[in-house]
């Protein structure tokens, strides 16, 4: 079979399609005492708060940290390492690390407490400790989405709800699927099925889907991402280009707006969405063959709704 690398026109009329769609970067010249500012959040500690209304999709900075250091457990190997770090500050930056918030009091030593509480993920083996972006709270429903970029050693913040003047920033510690029974049984039933059930898999995928949606509407996040690039390998191994194709379009579009066009996990769903055949599994059967120019234009929202997800 002859592999497609034709893009997918996506109409907003079909659903789902873009969820905010990407709108740029607030401007790189604009200081970050511009866009947010530092409160006290009683029973919270310090949090970020908007200065200015910040569309969905918007960068609203970009971050480097005071130091970065891997991923370690052992924990007098984790005080060594921090002290080392702390020592190559500025007096005036160790005054901030020592500042932030410790979750830990009375059960570590008071640095290693601070990092445990403050760090973020630069790349799954590197953590960092950030000025601000270590101050952003937890919230179970976000309005932004912190990414790390490993090669730039840098942190990235996007809005993927709209924030107005006044909102607290926010975001989700871990991802949306965690604390939801719902969400975890169906990523695990997903996870079993995607090789050998693919119907049933496909009807997974929509329920959880809509249960993200149901939960988080637009601010669904990176999760909503792996759903849609989850059903387009499904429909990708089936030979079917047609869905597999507007699943990448979405996939691809709900991660710009959690990371923007050039993170490296955004630019591999580009790769995927311009060229199906790097999904796994490709082409495994021709059960449902079909093309990527076959995607019906005529559809109403809801009957392209149930063409996307339902093989007749």
């Amino acid at each position: 079979m002859a592999p497609t690398t034709r893009r997918t026109a996506m109409k907003d009329t079909r659903g789902e399609g873009r969820f905010g769609a990407k709108q740029g970067a607030i401007s790189s010249n604009q200081p970050i005492s511009t866009i947010f500012e530092v409160r006290t959040v009683p029973g919270r500690g310090r949090g970020l708060f908007a200065l200015i209304d910040i569309p969905q999709g918007k960068r609203i900075a970009t971050e480097a940290p005071f130091f970065t250091l891997p991923n370690i457990d052992e924990l007098n190997v984790l005080k060594v390492s921090i002290l080392q770090r702390l020592q190559a500050l500025s007096s005036e930056q160790q005054q901030q690390v020592h500042a932030l918030h410790n979750n830990f009091v009375g059960q570590e030593p008071a640095l290693v407490g601070i990092v445990r509480t403050n760090v973020l993920g630069i790349s799954p083996q590197i953590d960092a400790v950030f000025p601000t972006f270590s101050l952003i709270n937890h919230s179970c429903v976000p309005n932004a989405h912190y990414s790390g970029v490993e090669n730039q050693r840098r942190g990235n913040l996007y809005a993927i709800g709209e924030i107005k003047a006044g909102d607290e920033i926010t975001i989700n510690y871990g991802d949306h699927t965690r604390g939801h029974n719902g969400f975890q049984f169906l990523q695990a039933q997903i996870i079993q099925r995607v090789e050998i059930q693919h119907e049933a898999c496909l009807e997974d995928l929509r329920e959880m889907k809509d249960l993200l949606l149901d939960v988080y509407n637009n601010c669904a996040g990176t999760s909503l991402a792996w759903v849609y690039f989850t059903a387009s390998q499904v429909a990708a191994s089936q030979s079917d280009l047609a869905r597999a194709s507007v699943f990448a379009e979405r996939a691809y579009w709900v991660r710009v707006v959690c990371e923007g066009e050039h993170h490296p996990y955004v630019e591999s769903y580009k790769s995927v969405r311009d060229n199906l055949q790097l999904h796994m599994g490709y082409g495994s059967t021709d059960f449902e063959e079909t093309t990527a120019d076959m995607v019906p234009m005529n559809l109403g929202l809801e009957d392209f709704e149930d063409w996307l997800w339902t093989w007749a």
